[in-house]
Parts: C-alpha cells; sequence; structure tokens
C-alpha cells in the first residue's frame, strides 16, 4: 500500500483519468472528492450496511465521508484507504496493480513543467557539439 499525506485541495492522480482530493476534514471524517469517468464505478467500503456503489454523473467530481479505515473502491482493481486524520492534513492508503501509476499532482506538474523547458531549450545539435568536452587527438603509433 502506498500512503501519501494530503493537505485540503492536494490531489493525487491516479492513471490517467483518476483524481482524488482531499476536499475538507472535521469532526473525525474526511470529506473526499472523487473524479473518475462514468463507465469506472465508485464503491463506498467500510461500513456496516452492504457496500454501495455510488450514482454520478459523467464529469461531476464525488465527495465521500470517510472515517479511519474506511475505503473507497474505484473500479475493480484501485482501493482507497482513509488511514489517519491529523488536524487538516489526512493520510491516503492507496492500493492499486503496479501497472497504474499515482503521483503527487504537485509532482505531475513539476514534471510536466521540466519536460516542456527541456523541449523549449532544446539547440541546434552544432550547439549542442560545442557543449561536449573536447576530445584530445592522440597520435597514432605506427
Amino acid at each position: 500500500m502506498l500512503v501519501l499525506t494530503r493537505k485540503i485541495g492536494q490531489k493525487i492522480i491516479i492513471g490517467d483519468d483518476i483524481e482524488v482530493m482531499l476536499a475538507a476534514v472535521g469532526g473525525g471524517m474526511a470529506h473526499i472528492s472523487v473524479y473518475a469517468p462514468a463507465d469506472i464505478p465508485v464503491v463506498r467500503q467500510g461500513e456496516a450496511a452492504a457496500d454501495r456503489v455510488l450514482e454520478r454523473h459523467a464529469d461531476v467530481p464525488m465527495v465521500i465521508t470517510r472515517k479511519v479505515s474506511e475505503q473507497i473502491l474505484v473500479g475493480s482493481n484501485i482501493q482507497i484507504m482513509l488511514v489517519s486524520i491529523i488536524g487538516d492534513t489526512v493520510r491516503l492508503g492507496i492500493e492499486a496493480p503496479r501497472d497504474i501509476k499515482i503521483m503527487r499532482q504537485e509532482v505531475l506538474e513539476e514534471v510536466r513543467d521540466q519536460n516542456l523547458k527541456a523541449v523549449q531549450n532544446q539547440g541546434a545539435p552544432e550547439e549542442l557539439k560545442d557543449l561536449l568536452p573536447k576530445k584530445e587527438s592522440t597520435p597514432k603509433k605506427e
């Protein structure tokens, strides 16, 4: 399980199209916003009643209230558990297959910014040659 600490408004990006954000904290509960495409089911787990598949409208994130150790199931293979609440900060545990990327939004944005800068700063191949150290020629032995 990957455990990430989040403050209100901070997001976690799961795969290419799932976003999880801490919306609010209070009364020993966290309000977690989950955005997933309409064809991916979101199930609220950890209640005394049976697990519930939540009805959603396309392109509208859901806000789900969870207590510590309660879970949200996104699709058939992603589990999000509220691990702890300390003040306005929560720790979310995420279990997903290894091939699904899980990133904090601020890290993803930094990677995108660095990639964009790298593409914009690409010099012509001749300019790049000038940046490499010069090789000293050694006389050939005969």
